[in-house]
């Protein structure tokens, strides 16, 4: 039988769980009842989780906690993602991706999603008991280097793959109003400056993307490489099993096309301390860029994923200043604080990233000749 999508939790009966996990069930078994509590609270703003701890008939006819993932109907974060197609990104990754990912993810038991509505609802495979960091605030440089080691085997095996080049997947900062993103950034910088007034140069790097933000076109076509983003690719995304050392990913609702980079600068930036960056940060990328090599990637050169990532921070910082104007009281509170700023600020200072934000407008004109180039030679 069709289990219809369903918004709250209220809506998921025994007999709805049933009907949703169907062929991952034995033939006969049900649902009589589950156990839920909320999770995540602290660090997801587009999603309510639920683990759900179901009892069967006949006993453990099927997995001992599930994860159950329903968006949000309602409010700021509601209206922003629903402009750029994100609410039901993750429902679209599952059913046309998942099969293809040769990294560890969660496994979904149920998917079904509506565009027109934006309701998407998500049954998932449940980690625990693996390796969470919760609110820590910062990776171990082992746990690192095996971070970095599996985000590059993803894009590797999503490498300049035409499949993902649809809208389904375009880059979240594609947008039919930069007067409005402008607007938004500029909120943002306001929150800065009342929230971390030290952080100048983080501040002066978003007042030079105010600067040409409203000229940006409404797509940027990116050039080649691109590959499959994560999109959210931070710490609490991200959960570790020790005893066979496989890193487990899961969230998939901002993932996208764009240049590989961005993934290694949201992880910094949001789960990586300045020490272990300053001390191993070039030692980490060489161990990215090795296992791209290791995997089948050409034609990519150690300095231009340099370059690729001082673009990718810039982008992160931007991306970070349009939440914090658009949904201030609704953004997560390890971005929403001065620690996380004050360590963006040291960050983008440290890649001198204000010189790749005043040379963005070069770099847009560049970048639509490469991708024209690159369609002119069939490369």
């Amino acid at each position: 039988m069709y289990a219809p999508p369903i918004t709250t939790l209220e809506e998921a009966t025994p007999e709805w769980l049933t009907m949703a996990l169907g062929d991952n069930l034995p033939s006969g078994a049900r649902i009589t009842g589950f156990d839920a509590i909320r999770i995540g609270e602290q660090v997801g703003i587009a999603s309510a989780l639920y683990r759900l701890t179901p009892t069967y008939s006949p006993e453990d006819a099927g997995p001992a906690s599930l994860i159950l993932k329903l968006n949000l109907q309602e409010g700021a974060v509601h209206d922003i993602i629903a402009n750029r197609n994100i609410e039901v990104r993750e429902g679209l990754f599952y059913e046309r991706l998942s099969d293809q990912v040769n990294v560890r993810i969660a496994e979904a038991y149920y998917v079904a999603h509506d565009a027109a509505s934006n309701h998407l609802t998500l049954i998932l495979e449940d980690f625990e008991p693996a390796r969470l960091y919760g609110m820590d605030p910062y990776v171990s440089l082992e746990d690192a280097r095996s971070v970095l080691e599996t985000i590059a085997i993803h894009h590797a095996n999503f490498w300049n793959s035409p499949g993902i080049r649809t809208p389904a997947f375009a880059p979240v900062t594609d947008s039919t109003d930069r007067k409005e993103d402008a607007r938004k950034i500029a909120e943002g910088l306001s929150v800065i400056k009342e929230m971390a007034p030290e952080a100048e140069y983080l501040q002066a790097c978003i007042a030079t993307a105010l600067t040409f933000v409203p000229d940006v076109p409404e797509k940027v076509e990116v050039p080649r490489p691109y590959t499959l983003l994560h999109g959210d690719f931070h710490r609490n995304n991200i959960a570790f099993k020790d005893d066979d050392e496989q890193v487990l990913l899961f969230d998939w609702q901002l993932t996208e096309y764009g240049v590989p980079a961005q993934d290694l600068a949201n992880f910094m930036v949001s789960s990586m301390s300045m020490d272990t960056i300053r001390e191993h940060m070039p030692a980490l990328l060489d161990i990215y860029w090795q296992q791209l090599r290791r995997h089948g990637v050409g034609g990519y050169s150690r300095r231009r994923l340099n370059r690729d990532l001082r673009l990718g921070i810039a982008l992160l910082i931007s991306k970070v200043s349009v939440l914090l104007g658009a949904i201030r009281d609704d953004v997560p509170s390890m971005v929403n604080n001065k620690e996380f700023l004050m360590h963006a600020d040291e960050l983008a200072k440290h890649y001198n990233i204000q010189q790749i934000m005043s040379l963005f407008p070069w770099l847009l004109r560049v970048m639509r000749l490469q991708v024209w180039l690159q369609r002119i030679l069939g490369r």
